[in-house]
């Protein structure tokens, strides 16, 4: 019980007339001890941050990847196409092998036309008739008359954000 009550009082101080008189050198450890701590949450969120930033440009760098070889298949259909003029097995073609090629279960790969009907759709998810992120497809057609086709867009589908 001493030991505890000469603990208590090299750590925290004696009472003089009932007010407790802390150490200066409590009082040194203490202020270190939080600055220490902030230093390290705030290096830490700094780092994981940075972190995200680099996981975010090696997810598109994959994306890009991914899509080249998406776009090499649909223009080899394309050449195939203009032969034979079937689209609908060129547009299967394309689709089988996106879902092959796909490996989470809310990929997909659209084919939207000019009036926003879809012309193919490669995924888990119900066929469906019209691509309905009229705000999308907006951007879709000033880019197209702008003659940008690259970069990245978000658009909704399925009630899901895609990117």
């Amino acid at each position: 019980m001493k030991f505890l009550r000469h603990l208590s009082e090299t750590l925290l101080g004696k009472k003089i007339s009932g007010i407790r008189i802390a150490p200066l050198t409590t009082k040194i450890i203490f202020v270190f001890t939080i600055f220490i701590l902030a230093s390290n949450f705030a290096s830490h969120y700094i780092s994981l941050m940075r972190n995200r930033a680099v996981m975010v440009d090696l997810m598109k760098q994959m994306l890009v990847k991914d899509l080249k070889e998406i776009y090499n298949i649909a223009n080899t259909q394309h050449q195939i196409y203009q032969f034979n003029k079937d689209l609908k097995t060129s547009v299967e073609n394309i689709e089988n092998k996106a879902l092959v090629d796909f490996k989470k279960q809310k990929s997909v790969l659209l084919g939207v036309t000019l009036e926003g009907k879809l012309l193919m759709q490669a995924s888990s998810i119900k066929k469906h008739e019209k691509f309905s992120d009229s705000a999308s497809l907006k951007l879709m057609r000033e880019n197209l008359e702008k003659k940008v086709f690259e970069g990245f867009l978000t658009i909704q589908f399925n009630g899901e954000e895609y990117f």
